[in-house]
C-alpha cells in the first residue's frame, strides 16, 4: 500500500516513474536528502516490492518493478 510509505518514498516513487530509472546520486540531487536515509528508503522500497535494483555497487540503478 503505497499511500502508508514515508513522504521521501512516494517522493522517489513518483520520479522513479516520470523518469523511468532512478540512481543515488539523482535521488541526492533531486530530494536534497541525505544518502544514507536515500539508500535505507530504497532498500525498503525493493524489499517491499515496489522497485528493482539493477547493476551492482556504484553503477546500481532502480526502476519500477
Amino acid at each position: 500500500m503505497a499511500s502508508a510509505l514515508p513522504r521521501l518514498s512516494l517522493t522517489i516513487l513518483e520520479w522513479v516513474k516520470a523518469r523511468g530509472s532512478l540512481t543515488i546520486s539523482e535521488a541526492e540531487k533531486l530530494t536534497d536528502a541525505p544518502r544514507g536515509t536515500i539508500k535505507a528508503r530504497l532498500s525498503a522500497l525493493v524489499r517491499d516490492g515496489f522497485l528493482k535494483r539493477h547493476g551492482n555497487a556504484r553503477a546500481s540503478w532502480y526502476a519500477l518493478v
